[in-house]
């Protein structure tokens, strides 16, 4: 087994396969997060999540995973705006690591400008600031 695990290792030397085993982790400690600060988020007719990069990657793959058992739309947006379809009714993530990323900023003051519910995940930056 360890040889196997060097090998990867190899070829993997940012460890990506290690992220993305732990994104169930990831998963349940956000929604713990999202809970414990009293959020409840309103109705909403879709979920779009802005993001670039790594950024991005978690709901792109829950989309994958989920597929045809998503009850409502889930976008991934990975740009500077919106999709011309997101309304206030849709629930807007943005995901930047630094809370620096221009185009999630865009995205954010764009939902702003809707009035669509903004839910952030960052570790700091403007984004954080907001």
């Amino acid at each position: 087994m360890s040889g196997l695990r060097e090998r990867i290792a190899e070829v993997d030397a940012s460890d990506q396969l290690g992220d993305v085993l732990a994104l169930p982790d990831h998963v349940l400690d956000a929604l713990w997060r999202f809970e414990s600060a009293g959020s409840r988020p309103a109705e909403a007719a879709g979920l779009v999540v802005a993001g670039m990069g790594g950024s991005a990657i978690g709901a792109e793959l829950a989309r994958a995973a989920l597929g045809d058992r998503l009850s409502l739309p889930l976008r991934c947006v990975r740009g500077y705006s919106l999709e011309p379809w997101t309304t206030p009714r849709h629930a807007v993530l943005c995901l930047s690591y630094s809370g620096d990323t221009e185009e999630t900023l865009a995205c954010f003051e764009a939902a702003e400008a809707l009035g669509a519910p903004r839910y952030v995940a960052t570790t700091g930056g403007a984004l954080a600031a907001a």
